[in-house]
């Protein structure tokens, strides 16, 4: 009852009504070019940094690099107001300026200082074809659109909105009773408070759809380094065409951001695997991590998911599947870097609950308004979700979430699309056929089929199985 009127005060909109905050095109204009600049301004730290790796040659992939440098330095700077204090409006916007002006001014000094020279011995880089581009940009766009609505969907309104909504109100962290959630990582959340502060609400809403963006130009970038960007297209309208995506994309969420983080970590793991030399393979690890630490930072269970990368990794430097990389690179670039950007999370749960993955593990570390009755509930609530768990059912899983998915918990509360089927038969066949991206197929494939098999141990919600459908 306690959850129930707090949510109910959650977010204090009006009834939604034509004058509630619909003022016509004018409005609509105005949230899509605040969350253009917004984004930009996300993407704006990444530009200034990147001098800090001259060496790195990420070529097609070069924007999402900047993009996942630029999001780690706000999920750094929103994490020190948050935690000294000082998460308000006045200094979000400042510190908007400063890194907007560092990014203006090293795009600047590049383009004065820096003209790269013409080497005939290098073969063009990869690029993906404007028409190609244009046609996601289209497909997407009407769900960017359907996002500056100012409709909040339950689990925004109790958790993903409310939190930072609270987190502005009190300048730091909320300690928030009768709500688990609260402890558990809130990256994304942290970046919805700075966006919130910025505009309202629905530039929080909006932010979602563009970490959307930011999956399905990670996988057209892919497959475009990797010289098979029909796959990478193939890929991102096979992402689009899923029911569960439409669902997730104008509202403020958190799983297609981890979708996208998961899927920046392998891909940029895959180029430190396959660079020409030392430097370049170090950079593309370093990214890797950067990434992991990301998805380790917006879910609890992206924790574990990135530890699978980080195997996968590790294993395909053991098996010596990439020349200029050690086991040591893997662990202190990869594992030590996505282990640092995670820590503030659980020492954060420890203070306030004195459990750092509260509500888990209460029987060994405790935990305030809870017990092993709401232990068992919860467990109990997560296992009840899909269609049964017996032998027979754990076969037939891949086809039902496919095939009989729906809005009730008893059809895994969303569907994924029957396509995802011949999908999985077509990564089975580059698998197994044998030809230049046979190596990466297999890997993908691993990826994807490990995460189902985490996905299915635990809470089997269609948009839960949303960070193994990049890989496969």
């Amino acid at each position: 009852r306690k959850v129930v009127v707090w949510a109910s005060r959650a977010l204090p909109l009006p009834a939604v009504e034509p004058t509630c905050h619909c003022g016509g095109m004018a409005t609509l204009w105005i949230d899509l070019i605040a969350l253009i600049a917004f984004s930009l301004v996300l993407w704006a730290p990444g530009l200034a940094m990147e001098r800090l790796w001259p060496t790195a040659r990420f070529g097609v992939m070069r924007p999402l690099a900047q993009a996942t440098a630029g999001v780690a330095v706000w999920f750094g700077a929103t994490l020190l107001l948050a935690t000294t204090g000082s998460f308000n409006q006045s200094t979000i916007k400042l510190h908007a300026a400063v890194v907007v002006m560092a990014g203006l001014a090293a795009s600047w000094w590049r383009l004065r200082r820096h003209t790269p020279a013409k080497d005939a011995t290098v073969a063009a880089p990869p690029k993906v074809a404007p028409w190609q581009a244009a046609l996601l940009v289209l497909l997407w766009l009407p769900h960017l659109v359907r996002a500056t609505s100012p409709v909040v969907s339950w689990d925004a309104a109790t958790y993903h909105l409310t939190l930072p909504r609270r987190l502005l109100e009190e300048g730091g962290f909320p300690a928030v009773e009768w709500l688990f959630y609260g402890a558990w990582p809130q990256l994304v959340e942290t970046l919805y408070g700075a966006a919130m502060a910025v505009r309202d609400h629905v530039l929080a809403k909006g932010l979602h759809a563009m970490f959307g963006g930011l999956w399905l130009a990670t996988l057209v970038l892919t497959g475009a380094a990797w010289r098979a960007r029909w796959a990478g297209v193939a890929a991102a309208l096979a992402v689009l065409a899923s029911p569960v995506v439409a669902y997730e994309l104008p509202i403020a969420y958190v799983d297609l951001a981890q979708a996208g983080f998961l899927l920046l970590a392998f891909s940029f793991g895959q180029r430190a695997c396959s660079a020409d030399d030392r430097p370049q393979a170090l950079a593309a690890l370093l990214m890797a991590g950067v990434a992991a630490g990301l998805l380790a930072g917006s879910k609890l269970i992206g924790v574990g998911q990135a530890g699978i990368v980080g195997i996968g990794l590790l294993w395909q430097v053991h098996r010596g599947q990439a020349n200029h990389l050690k086991p040591q690179d893997v662990i202190v670039r990869f594992g030590v870097i996505a282990i640092a950007m995670w820590l503030p999370w659980p020492i954060r749960s420890a203070l306030e609950t004195g459990n750092p993955v509260f509500p888990l593990l209460t029987s060994w570390f405790g935990g305030p308004h809870w017990n092993p009755t709401l232990g068992t509930q919860l467990s109990d609530w997560h296992a009840s979700i899909g269609m049964g768990r017996g032998a027979v059912d754990w076969l037939l899983l891949p086809w039902r979430v496919a095939t009989q998915g729906g809005p009730e918990y008893g059809h895994f509360a969303g569907d994924i699309g029957a396509h995802w089927l011949g999908c999985g038969a077509l990564a089975i066949l580059a698998a197994v056929k044998p030809g230049p991206h046979r190596d990466l197929a297999r890997r993908s494939l691993a990826l994807a089929a490990a995460l189902f098999v985490m996905w299915a141990l635990t809470s089997q919600q269609a948009r839960l199985l949303l960070p193994a459908l990049g890989p496969l």
